[in-house]
């Protein structure tokens, strides 16, 4: 039961555009469901929010995977808007 009211509660509170509550919730003892919440987070894009549950869960592999994943996407964005002003 404390699962689904945990996984429930940062659903609402993303959905509701209450990142910095779902943060609080993660950072205390919370009972959400790893696999839900993780594919709802990436689904959002809210990848602030899914760093604070791979570090309440101890899966830093994970968060350090995110983190190499979203500097090169970022490069790639530099690189494809360079482009874009050079031509």
């Amino acid at each position: 039961m404390a699962t689904v009211l945990d996984t429930s509660l940062l659903q609402s509170l993303i959905l509701t555009g209450q990142s910095s509550g779902a943060m609080e919730l993660l950072k205390g003892l919370n009972y959400c469901d790893l696999k839900i919440c993780e594919e709802f987070l990436k689904e959002w894009s809210d990848y602030m929010v899914l760093l604070e549950l791979y570090k309440s869960n101890e899966m830093h592999r994970e968060a350090l995977q995110l983190l190499n994943q979203l500097v090169e996407k970022s490069k790639y964005q530099i690189v494809k808007r360079k482009s874009y002003l050079y031509k």
